[in-house]
């Protein structure tokens, strides 16, 4: 009895784990206006998007412009908007779906780099 009640405790200490290295996982730096990894909640499941890896020109270097995703972007002087500033989820004008469907798609299908299958991104 008692290995089965030390069984059980120890896989909700495993969970409880799992799920908080999770969570810290997806939170941004604090202090950086520039978020490290975002968790889109959609339909179809969790969608993963690690923005530092396609942001950042110092590591990375995939040649990526903040205005070639945040197309309303102005300059240094200012932050980029969010999508869901514009695209909101359900709209019937490009709706955020549809617009991060054609924008992160579509960059992968013509530099023939990362996910376009549904499971590719649509992970969790």
């Amino acid at each position: 009895m008692k290995e089965k009640k030390g069984t059980i405790v120890a896989i909700i200490v495993m969970t409880i784990m799992l799920a908080a290295g999770i969570a810290g996982y997806t939170q941004t730096v604090k202090g950086s206006a520039t978020p490290t990894r975002i968790l889109y909640n959609t339909n179809a499941g969790k969608v993963f998007f690690d923005h530092k890896y396609h942001a950042d020109e110092k590591d990375y270097n995939l040649g990526i412009d903040c205005s070639d995703c945040h197309h309303a972007y102005e300059g240094e002087d200012e932050l980029p908007q969010s999508c869901v500033e514009c695209h909101e989820q359900g709209a019937e004008e490009s709706s955020r779906s549809e617009v991060l469907h054609n924008q992160c798609k579509g960059c992968h299908e013509s530099e023939e780099k990362g996910p376009i299958e549904c499971d590719g991104c649509h992970l969790m």
